[in-house]
């Protein structure tokens, strides 16, 4: 925004013409506008009026280039950012004040990301002004803006994070745990009796390898009771989510059996405790909030969904820590390795039905990387056991 708040026109028009015309999750599109943001306030603190340089076949140079790289690397964005609009001034002199710990690197995903995110409109925006002010572009100017965004590109670094340090699931004990914590009635249950049959089903569905945003995205009526089936299906835009950040599918629809046990559950939840709540049947949505308030029977939130688990690993005392979403559906995923090696599923079959399962396009690479890694921890165990009985012969 502006000093006046009002929307800058060129990101607004990039969003809608690109970004918006290329259906991508909202998520992406908002990580994407903040690296936006994120660009011009470096431009402004660099003293640098990047439109008119753009425009004027100024483009940036190899050390504007390494600068503006490595502040895209910083947490400067989390220390700048805020939920109210601010204009760009504003966050520019956010970003110089920010103090030193905000200006420690960000992770190596968040950084890949948010400098392809800032290539990409560089190279739209170069193009789209010399073509607004030149009528045109000549050969000449288009090499030089792709040259200007493949510099960028190579200060990327990697994308993918160590496989050593790759995050892992639960193991027996912490499953174990979890699973005595999310017992309706458990002593060890740090929620409302009112909310602990919704929790355990939100339990038993990550268990599946549900994505949060898939699973606050789950609507009643995606559920066959009759034939126990459950639909996984992509609603970018739905008008009928009132939530301000719309949970999205961002894998492929799919089909999901159910027991006879989980659909009794989660029927049960239907009839009875979501039904109790009156703004619910203004719509289909699965889980609601049922904390009193302005959001009493509202389709439950992100948010609602990370002080659930935050309050799990506070009461855990340190035995859950990382527990998160995501590191169930790691679990769920180490669990359908192990039941594949149970029944010798060869290694291609078992990827093909990895990814039906947890909604990945075959042969992204997706299966491959649980495959992987669960074959890391086999060889591990085998290693280990090597080492054993090598040395119980010694002691022989």
């Amino acid at each position: 925004m502006d000093e006046q708040g009002t929307p800058l026109w060129n990101p607004t028009l990039y969003m809608t013409t690109q970004l918006r015309n290329a259906s991508l999750a909202p998520s992406t599109t908002k990580a994407a506008l903040e690296a936006i943001k994120l660009l011009n306030a470096w431009a402004d603190s660099e003293r640098i009026n990047l439109e008119a340089r753009l425009a004027h076949r100024q483009f940036l140079s190899d050390i504007e280039i390494q600068l503006l790289a490595t502040f895209l690397r910083t947490r400067a964005a989390k220390a700048a950012l805020s939920s109210r609009p601010l204009s760009l001034v504003r966050y520019a002199s956010r970003v110089r004040a920010a103090p030193g710990a905000a200006r420690r690197q960000v992770d190596p995903h968040t950084a890949y990301n948010r400098i392809t995110a800032v290539a990409s409109y560089l190279d739209w925006l170069a193009k789209y002004l010399l073509e607004r002010e030149a009528k045109g572009m000549d050969q000449a100017a288009a090499l030089t803006i792709a040259l200007m965004g493949e510099r960028l590109k190579c200060k990327r670094g990697r994308k993918r994070k160590s496989s050593i340090n790759a995050r892992m699931g639960l193991d027996e004990p912490q499953k174990s745990l979890l699973d005595e914590m999310m017992g309706t009635g458990s002593a060890l249950n740090p929620f409302p009796l009112e909310v602990q049959i919704r929790n355990a089903v939100i339990l038993d569905l990550l268990d599946l390898g549900l994505r949060a945003g898939e699973l606050l995205s789950l609507k009643v009526s995606d559920f066959d009771f009759q034939a126990n089936t459950f639909t996984v299906a992509r609603r970018h835009g739905d008008s009928s989510d009132p939530r301000r950040s719309q949970p999205v599918v961002k894998t492929r629809d799919r089909v999901l059996p159910i027991t006879d046990e989980l659909a009794r559950r989660i029927l049960g939840y239907v009839s009875s405790e979501r039904k109790s709540c009156a703004a619910s049947r203004r719509h289909s949505f699965l889980l609601v909030t049922h904390k009193l308030g302005p959001h009493h029977g509202q389709p439950m939130s992100y948010q609602a969904l990370s002080k659930a688990f935050a309050k799990l690993r506070e009461a855990a005392h340190g035995r859950l820590d990382g527990l998160s979403p995501h590191v169930i559906r790691h679990t769920a995923n180490d669990r359908f390795s192990r039941q594949m090696d149970s029944l010798g599923t060869p290694p291609a079959q078992e990827e093909k039905m990895r990814s039906y399962i947890m909604g990945w396009r075959e042969g992204s690479g997706s299966a491959a990387t649980y495959t992987r890694r669960h074959t890391q921890r086999k060889a591990m165990e085998a290693t280990l056991m090597l080492q054993k009985s090598r040395r119980d012969k010694g002691r022989a």
